[in-house]
């Protein structure tokens, strides 16, 4: 079952890395989506709780801070804040995708810190 898990986390980084996500689903959610499924799988949850518990906490606001301020700018177009705009900055939203990337490998592949 892990390994399936596993399989599915992989495929789901690669869409949101490789830009074939849905139009309407940004990476963030589906970076989000590979890091709920490594909480079913018993080495990275040991993994995460060991070092980097905060991390994944983290990685959430951060996932829906910017699909919120997707939708956010979306409605208001240039009206809106800097800070939104930043959020919503593709360049901002690749950055998230590869820390979530690197974070997800770390948990499922190096056995360190289990």
């Amino acid at each position: 079952m892990e390994n399936i898990l596993i399989v599915l986390g992989i495929l789901i980084l690669g869409s949101a890395i490789g830009g074939t996500q849905l139009p309407k689903l940004p990476g963030a959610v589906l970076s989000l989506g590979a890091l709920f499924l490594a909480l079913f799988n018993s080495h990275a949850r040991e993994n995460m709780m060991a070092s980097f518990f905060i991390i994944p906490i983290i990685l959430l606001l951060v996932g829906v801070g910017t699909y919120l301020a997707e939708k956010k700018l979306a409605t208001q177009g240039e009206n809106a804040s800097g800070q939104t705009k930043m959020l919503a900055n593709s360049n901002f939203q690749v950055l998230f995708i590869i820390i979530v990337t690197f974070y997800f490998v770390s948990v499922f592949f190096w056995p360190f810190f289990s």
